[in-house]
This record gives C-alpha cells, sequence and structure tokens, in this order.
C-alpha cells in the first residue's frame, strides 16, 4: 500500500492510500475516533475482486500533517477533504463505509453529496447527538456499569462542577504542559478500554508514541467538545435527502460505546435501510463485527481475517 498525498486549501496534507483495481467498484473507507487512522488491515474486510479500496487520515490524524491540528479542523472541513480526494482519484460514484465516527462522517458527507454515493455501510453507527456522547461520558450512562473506573477518570481529569469530562480533556490537551496532557489522554484510553473491555494501554517512554497519544486524544476532545459541528440532534437532520440511497447498518447486539437504539432510530428514519445485529460490542475487533462486514457487505464467501482490527 503505498500512502499518497492531497494538500487542502488550508495547507492540511491528507494522507491517502488505494488498494485494489482501478477498474472495480469504489469504496471509500472512513475510519473512527474522531482522531483514530487507518490501516492497511482495514483493506481485508473488502473483496479485493470487487473493490477499489480508498482509505484517508483525516485532518490531524495518523499520519496526516500537521498532527493533532484543530484548526480548520471541523466536520465540514472533513466533508471537503472526501469531496477533494473523490476528484483528485477521478471518481465518479462510491461506496461509502463508516464505523462509529466514521459512521457519522459517512451519513454527513452523503447528505451533501447523495449524487455521488452508491450505497452506505455503516458500523457500530454513532448518531452524534447530545445524549449519545452524555451516555459515554456523564454518571447516569455506561459510567453506572464502571463505576470505580468513571471515578478514577473523574480524579485524574477533575472537572469542575458541571463541566463535561470532554471539555475538561480539551482543556488538558490544548494546555501547554505536555505531562499533564500526556497524562489526560492516557487516563481517557484507559476509560475507552474500560468500557470496550480491551486491553488498557501502557504508558509509554517514547517522547513520539506519548505525542501521538496527544494528539490523537487532542482531536477527539476538540470534536466532542464542539458537538462534533452538527449541533445537538447530531446526524437527524437531513437524513430525508438519503431516502434513495441504500444503508446497511452493522451494529453489535450488546455495543456499550453507542447503544444499539441509535442504529434503530437511524433504520427507522431511512427508507432504504437494512439493520443487521450482531451478537457483539462495539470494535473492529470482534469477530462477530467483521464477519458481519464480510458476508453481509462486502460481497464476498471469505473466511473474516483473525487478526484483531480495533
Amino acid at each position: 500500500m503505498q500512502l499518497q498525498f492531497i494538500t487542502t486549501p488550508e495547507q492540511h496534507q491528507i494522507a491517502y492510500a488505494v488498494i485494489g483495481s482501478i477498474d472495480k467498484t469504489p469504496i471509500l473507507f472512513l475510519h473512527g475516533g474522531p482522531g483514530s487512522d487507518s490501516h492497511p488491515e482495514h483493506a481485508k474486510l473488502f473483496n479485493p475482486d470487487k473493490h477499489y479500496v480508498v482509505m484517508f487520515d483525516q485532518r490531524g490524524c495518523g499520519r496526516s500533517t500537521p498532527s493533532g491540528d484543530i484548526e480548520h479542523n471541523t466536520t465540514q472541513y472533513l466533508i471537503n477533504d472526501i469531496e477533494q480526494l473523490r476528484l483528485t482519484l477521478n471518481i465518479n460514484c462510491w461506496k461509502v463505509y463508516g464505523g462509529s465516527w466514521g459512521a457519522t462522517l459517512a451519513l454527513e458527507y452523503a447528505k451533501q453529496y447523495p449524487a455521488h454515493v452508491i450505497s452506505i455501510i455503516l458500523r457500530g453507527s454513532f448518531a452524534a447527538r447530545k445524549q449519545d456522547l452524555d451516555w459515554f461520558i456523564q454518571p447516569d450512562g455506561i459510567a453506572q456499569q464502571h463505576p470505580e473506573n468513571y471515578q478514577k477518570l473523574c480524579r485524574q481529569l477533575i472537572p469542575a462542577a458541571g463541566q463535561p469530562l470532554t471539555s475538561r480533556l480539551y482543556e488538558l490537551l490544548i494546555n501547554r504542559n505536555e505531562e499533564r496532557a500526556y497524562q489526560a489522554a492516557l487516563s481517557w484510553d484507559h476509560w475507552e478500554a474500560t468500557v470496550m473491555d480491551v486491553p488498557v494501554p501502557k504508558e509509554e517512554s517514547d517522547p513520539k508514541q506519548r505525542l501521538q497519544r496527544i494528539n490523537n486524544k487532542r482531536v477527539y476532545a476538540h470534536y466532542c467538545h464542539h458537538q462534533f459541528f452538527i449541533g445537538e440532534d447530531g446526524v437527524l437532520p437531513g437524513l430525508d435527502k438519503l431516502r434513495d440511497i441504500p444503508v446497511t447498518l452493522i451494529h453489535g447486539r450488546h455495543d456499550p460505546v453507542c447503544p444499539l437504539s441509535a442504529a434503530e432510530t437511524l433504520a427507522e428514519a431511512l427508507p432504504k435501510a437494512e439493520l443487521i445485529v450482531a451478537k457483539a460490542g462495539h470494535g473492529l475487533h470482534e469477530a462477530a463485527i467483521r464477519e458481519a462486514l464480510i458476508l453481509h457487505n462486502a460481497g464476498s464467501d471469505r473466511t473474516p481475517p483473525a487478526i484483531p482490527l480495533y
């Protein structure tokens, strides 16, 4: 996979790669986060005999530069980047895949450019409403299942009275105290790992790794603090623009990050939607999620890749 770059009008360098033959059906892979990145392993979810996979790292993420930059970094800028990438690759129409936050971005892009979207594939859909974020950060949400870990997170971040945890995280990550920023980022990743039931990350000693963790979480907190730049109703407004586009939603029945009810709400609002419920949680590290994606969405009868995909 050869890494390439496009330069945005705001001078962000967006890293992207293509996998497969250009004569196949193009499919855009939108990673989660915000603040995550794409990996070559993700392309294994799609049949290379049928798909031309386009992957990129969103602004400030992964191999895109400036790393961790939140200037000129909003949902609309990301949509602009997707369209610039489509034009650069001379693609007329493509399928659009998005997982978690990537599902949010997929829907927002499709609303603006429905004529260029063949179909939409969503995994672990994050509807980006205030209630969806509150579920993850407020004491009456998923914290009820992990009270000790939640209290530990609060002690580490020390939010002001009534201050959302993500806003406090944002304050710490735009602060010039790098050590405090790193500890805040690490504590948040511990919380995410606890909720998703995956191993918690260990503290790094490599300065580059520590800075990357700060940068990733800075982008994440930036979007959370600003309600993902789409308002408290999230992706729900404007879904009528997608009434003619087939949408497949793959969602874990026991998803602790994005409850199944959000995917059900989306399925009800989209006339051509199909909801597939897997016996799983949220992440791509779960075999049932990967199997559902491959068998029902990738047009493939291949065995799901055994490697963990986070």
